[in-house]
């Protein structure tokens, strides 16, 4: 039976056909096996019946030629055994699902941590680009991965993106190139990825100038500052690379001539250590040291740098090296003097002035030097420390502003009887006792010597003592010979009038010479009397008038011997009383006395005649006169009468005052 005929034939193909049909329409309704992940069901080439064979290029082979017709890169990788799929140890078993298992949706991530641990690598942090041509390391090494791989952990890529690969391995693909792509090297064989960038840490700089001390801590662009002629980029190119000097880069606080001298090198002082830079305190030679301007002579050649240049690690070149000059002790000495010469012509000047530099002591200031005060005659030869004493304990010896006059050193012979006036006006500085003979008496002792008192000796007031006294002087006292008023006469000589003239001075006593004998006599003689200048009123309190002032003095002062301090001789005699019974007979035989005494000058003025002005006869007697009575004279009623002693006497009273008394009765007298 011909088969093409046989209905069973037809029946089982048509059966087959349905079948294919229905496991093709249900595959087309079902899909594949799982859901695609998200970033594979984006791609519309992948999609339905006609996508798996993209994929699945042929049934029951192995995926990964599907894989990498998409995946170029990885193929490439996987071909030239670079990149991270070309250097897998993955053996007989390296195909993509062993890695990358699809169908199962967004569950399972393609490229996730399961991913990496079926490679070989416990987790993705593990691997650090092992077996790449960019190993991680230094900085790069603390990075996560989305650092650099922006699609890292994205959920979703879009078509074409890539989540790993793609990336270039210079540095200026992820970093901004500071040298603008002047340089032509790798930036990691100057820099690494070990230290921070500024560093360029693996940058050999040894053949021009070698990166020690201090310099190897500073950064590139501090000495090659971007922009400018010795900037990185500049030195880039073919200019030549000469080292510069130091001086280039630091300001030289040193004198021209110090730097010349060392040929132009401060290494010949100084290394490059920072901390080590004060190590010039012992490599510097005595030689540079004197360039400085110091040099160092005794006895700073024995001195120890640091005694000088001390100071804290932070000190400034200027606090350290101050630019001493070799005279100016008092920058590192302490004054012995406190200060004294800080003012005065020594103001300005340095201890050199009156010391050597080698010793303090003995001072080079001698006699000539000391012009302030001269030193002559006897000061020339005095010590130092006679007149420059010590103050008192742990004080300086005074030297400045000491008091320039005599009294200040030298006990005052004379008991300040001068007052302040200059010992030079007698004395020299040669000898106190070789006083000058321009001595004024009567300036400086206010006592002028005139008369007799010029020609005396001065020893008879001024007695040398037999011994010198606590100021070794002879020359006596007034006072030790004469005690008293050095102004009265009588001090030195005797009263020969006793006294008699000290009421006067008690009338005038506000005058100098009110109680001296200068009043009548003067200094040449006592016998020399001024009879016109005597007050005999005001003297001695007996005024001469009338009759009185025409009598002659030895009238009432007879001449009487007398012994005095001037030798015998004859004085004016002495009154003992002052009133009129005491140098003349009382007439009216005690009709007027009262208490014992008369006082003639109720009734008579001094011409002794009776003068009835003075008198009034109603205030001095019982019988006031009246018109009639007026006219009398006085004799007609006081009358002669006989004493019983003898002789008559003018009868004053007792008197009658009534009219019979005087007159008879009828009229008769």
């Amino acid at each position: 039976m011909n088969a093409a005929r046989d209905p069973r034939w037809w029946l089982g193909l048509t059966s087959l056909g349905l079948v294919l049909w229905v496991v093709w329409i249900d595959l087309d309704a079902a899909g594949s096996p799982g859901p695609l992940t998200s970033t594979h069901a984006q791609v519309e080439s992948l999609r339905g019946v006609d996508g798996c064979r993209v994929c699945h290029v042929e049934a029951g082979a192995a995926l990964d030629p599907g894989c990498l017709e998409c995946h170029a890169a990885v193929a490439q990788q996987l071909e030239a055994g670079t990149g991270f799929h070309g250097t897998l140890d993955a053996g007989p078993d390296a195909r993509c699902v062993r890695c990358h298992t699809e169908h199962h949706g967004d569950s399972l991530d393609l490229v996730g941590e399961r991913a990496f641990e079926l490679s070989g690598y416990d987790s993705r942090a593990d691997f650090l680009h092992s077996g790449l041509a960019y190993d991680l390391a230094g900085r790069h090494d603390e990075l996560e991965c989305e650092a650099c791989h922006a699609n890292a952990d994205a959920a979703l890529l879009a078509e074409g993106e890539v989540r790993f690969l793609g990336l270039d391995d210079t540095c200026t693909a992820c970093h901004e190139d500071p040298h603008e792509g002047s340089m032509h090297a790798v930036c990691a064989d100057c820099h690494g990825q070990d230290r921070p960038f500024p560093e360029a840490a693996l940058f050999e700089h040894t053949e021009v100038f070698d990166l020690v001390g201090a310099h190897a801590e500073r950064a590139c662009v501090d000495c090659h500052e971007v922009g400018s002629f010795h900037s990185i980029e500049a030195l880039s190119g073919d200019r030549g690379r000469e080292a510069r000097s130091c001086d280039a880069c630091h300001d030289s606080p040193h004198d021209a001539r110090l730097l010349t001298a060392a040929g132009g090198s401060c290494a010949v002082c100084h290394d490059g250590v920072h901390e080590g830079f004060g190590s010039v305190l012992s490599r510097m030679s005595p030689e540079h040291h004197a360039l400085t301007g110091f040099a160092l002579a005794r006895p700073h050649d024995a001195v120890e740098c640091a005694d000088c240049h001390a100071g804290n690690p932070g000190a400034t070149f200027a606090e350290r090296f101050p630019g001493r000059a070799p005279s100016g002790c008092s920058e590192c000495h302490a004054d012995p003097h406190g200060g004294q010469f800080e003012r005065g012509r020594f103001a300005d000047s340095e201890c050199t002035a009156c010391h050597a530099a080698t010793h303090f002591s003995p001072v080079t200031f001698g006699v000539e030097q000391h012009t302030t005060f001269p030193l002559v005659g006897s000061h020339g030869g005095v010590g130092c420390q006679l007149c420059h004493r010590l103050p008192g304990a742990g004080q300086p010896r005074t030297f400045n502003g000491l008091p320039q006059d005599c009294g200040s050193c030298h006990a005052d012979a004379h008991a300040a009887a001068f007052g302040a006036t200059g010992c030079e006006v007698c004395h020299t500085e040669e000898s106190f006792r070789d006083a000058q003979p321009a001595f004024d008496h009567g300036r400086w002792t206010e006592w002028p010597l005139t008369g007799a008192h010029l020609r005396a000796d001065c020893e008879a007031c001024h007695r040398r003592a037999d011994a010198p006294d606590e100021v070794h002087r002879t020359f006596g006292r007034v006072a030790a010979l004469f005690e008293g008023d050095l102004d009265a006469c009588e001090t030195c000589h005797a009263d020969v009038h006793e006294g008699a003239f000290d009421a006067g001075w008690a009338v005038d006593s506000t005058s100098r010479n009110a109680r001296g004998c200068d009043r009548c006599h003067d200094t040449e003689s006592f016998a020399n009397v001024d009879l016109d200048a005597f007050d005999h009123g005001r003297w001695t309190g007996y005024a001469l008038r009338g009759a009185h002032a025409a009598v002659a003095c030895r009238g009432c002062h007879a001449p009487a011997s007398h012994g005095g301090s001037t030798g015998a001789g004859t004085r004016i005699g002495t009154v003992t009383g002052k009133t009129c019974a005491s140098c003349h007979e009382d007439v009216h035989v005690g009709q007027f006395a009262r208490g014992g005494q008369t006082d003639c000058s109720r009734c008579h003025v001094d011409q002794s005649s009776f003068s009835r002005t003075a008198f009034d006869h109603a205030r001095d007697s019982r019988f006031p006169l009246d018109a009639t009575h007026e006219k009398l004279s006085c004799s007609a009623c006081h009358q002669q009468w006989p004493l019983p002693t003898g002789g008559t006497a003018v009868r004053y009273k007792p008197l009658g005052t009534l009219c019979g008394d005087c007159h008879l009765p009828g009229g008769g007298e």
